[in-house]
């Protein structure tokens, strides 16, 4: 969720559920650790005072390259494990079903 938010800084919460594929009030609970945390921030929407628009702050920008390091690690990882050829298949079978879903890809 971090990496989206430092992403697309200014999301509103309800697309940044929507591109998790997650629940709002899901969404809402991580965002909340991750403002306990002070790596995001909420500010209210300019069009809309309900809206709230997630912000990465200086510290979430300073764990970034870590952040997707980490992620690239997984993914070697993942791919190591179970072979490149099953582990693009069952991203691909994710993504079926994500959108199937309705969610983003």
């Amino acid at each position: 969720m971090l990496r989206l938010v430092l992403d697309r800084p200014g999301l509103p919460v309800r697309e940044l559920a929507d591109a998790m594929t997650i629940a709002r009030p899901t969404a809402t609970r991580v965002l909340d650790g991750l403002q306990q945390r002070k790596l995001i921030r909420r500010a209210t929407g300019e069009a809309d005072a309900r809206e709230q628009r997630i912000h990465p702050t200086a510290g979430a920008r300073a764990i970034r390259e870590a952040l997707n390091a980490a992620s690239a690690n997984v993914t070697r990882r993942l791919k190591q494990l179970l072979g490149p050829q099953v582990f693009e298949q069952m991203v691909g079978k994710i993504r079926t079903v994500r959108s199937a879903l309705g969610g983003a890809s």
